[in-house]
């Protein structure tokens, strides 16, 4: 529960900032480096990939956990913990002698990269007055919009002119900055609820048939069985998660599942993040080590598709204008020749090709995104909140990492880029089902001012 009402300090907002600003970072930072570290370290290009999808999933895992720690330990005091795990996990990397130990580095960053975002949005909301939250916004919506921007650039860069450790030193002086930061202001911060119980068996359960079911794409390309024995346990493994996680007071709340607005949106969300993730894995990639372009040139090129999100964002208001569902099947049948522009691109233009490219997915993209996340809360009762939050970013950050799972099978074949580009439209494709079967009349609903369903 909130505390009464007070003023929130600039201390406050600032290491909140910080620390979100450190995982928009650590987010984009990386991509653009992968030919190099997988070159570095002996690995194919279909393994490398893991040191992203190890970091999403981990995440994506850690989620549930969040509003138990927040409320069990001042959230400030959780927030600076969680930065020195990062920072841990950011020394492991920056001395990793082989891939397996990186992939554990990213994990570690993950998990405490998941439990950063809401415990800090805990930290600034929790009790602060409407005009609290509202200068919080002001403040923090610019920052944090262009940190992804230029996560890329900085990581292109850092790889190309000091090797690519030097990012996780980066990151390393930054989450320790964080930490310092958020210990200072939460000296006199409380635990809204010390007597708090984990859900450990259902975090387990949840946890391990996500995770059997990830690693499972990665191993069908060396072994086959192996691959269908973590699908075969995965399966038992997630219906028991579905049965346990219907009982009170356990670590998700299915319920809001019930709710077909809140389904159609949480699938929305998650398949633009599969796709946006695959496209952002794939692009880099495949313009270092198939078309020769340094690491800068491809930080570059990911930087167009934060800054088509940025542009997108003010065009979702025209979407009442011309109908919602239909600008956003608009939207999604647009992004299938954009994606196509952006990995089949060659030659002398393959750079602002593909940047165009990334660029207009950005924009169209972010149109379902957005209108999906309003789709999925529209409706819901105050109570349900905290769950379909976790469920909605949870979901989001494992589609990202199925999404770079899935295109990574490709990158190793000669006709990688078709391969990634069919793919790749697959998933656009399979976005106007979600979509399709909400009527026209939901969906104007949830960006108007009328009730929420029943």
């Amino acid at each position: 529960m909130s505390g009464p009402d007070h003023r929130v300090g600039p201390g406050v907002v600032l290491a909140f900032l910080s620390a979100m600003a450190l995982n928009g970072l650590d987010a984009t930072i990386i991509t653009p480096a992968l030919p190099r570290i997988a070159s570095d370290l002996g690995a194919g290009l279909d393994h490398i990939t893991a040191v992203e999808w190890s970091f999403l999933v981990a995440a994506g895992l850690a989620l549930p956990a969040a509003g138990w720690a927040g409320s069990r330990w001042r959230p400030a005091w959780v927030l600076a913990c969680c930065s020195v795990v990062f920072a841990l996990g950011c020394a492991v990397a920056l001395a990793a002698p082989v891939l397996e130990v990186l992939v554990a580095a990213r994990a570690l960053q993950g998990i405490a990269s998941g439990l950063m975002v809401p415990v800090g949005l805990v930290m600034a909301y929790d009790g602060a007055t409407g005009s609290d939250r509202l200068r919080i916004a002001r403040w923090t919506t610019v920052p944090l919009t262009l940190v992804p921007m230029v996560g890329p650039l900085l990581g292109g860069w850092l790889t190309q002119h000091h090797g690519w450790r030097s990012m996780f030193a980066v990151l390393l002086v930054l989450a320790m900055v964080v930490a310092l930061t958020t210990w200072w202001v939460g000296r006199d911060g409380r635990a809204t609820d010390p007597a708090a119980r984990l859900d450990a068996i259902g975090l387990l359960l949840v946890g391990g048939a996500i995770l059997l079911a990830t690693i499972a794409l990665p191993l069908s390309s060396s072994s086959l069985p192996l691959a269908l024995g973590c699908l075969v346990v995965a399966v038992p493994v997630a219906f028991l998660a579905r049965r346990w996680c219907r009982r009170p007071g356990r670590v998700l709340d299915l319920g809001v599942t019930r709710l077909r607005t809140f389904r159609a949106g949480l699938v929305t969300t998650a398949l633009c993040a599969a796709v946006v993730n695959a496209l952002l894995c794939a692009v880099p990639v495949l313009l270092v080590t198939r078309q020769g372009h340094s690491t800068t040139e491809a930080g570059l090129v990911l930087a167009a598709e934060s800054l088509g999100v940025l542009l997108g964002a003010r065009l979702v208001g025209s979407a009442q204008r011309f109908g919602v569902r239909g600008w956003v099947l608009a939207s999604v049948l647009a992004t299938v020749p954009c994606v196509v522009v952006a990995l089949l691109g060659g030659g002398r233009w393959a750079l602002p090709t593909a940047a165009t490219g990334l660029a207009l997915v950005g924009i169209l993209l972010g149109q379902p995104t957005m209108l999906g996340q309003v789709m999925a809360f529209h409706g819901l009762a105050g109570e349900q909140m905290p769950s379909a939050t976790v469920l909605l970013m949870g979901l989001r950050s494992v589609a990202s990492a199925w999404g770079v799972v899935a295109v990574s099978l490709t990158l190793p074949h000669p006709g990688a880029a078709l391969w990634c580009a069919a793919l790749t439209v697959v998933l656009v494709l399979a976005l106007l089902l979600p979509v399709g079967r909400v009527p026209a009349a939901t969906w104007a609903a949830t960006v108007g001012d009328g009730p929420g369903p029943a």
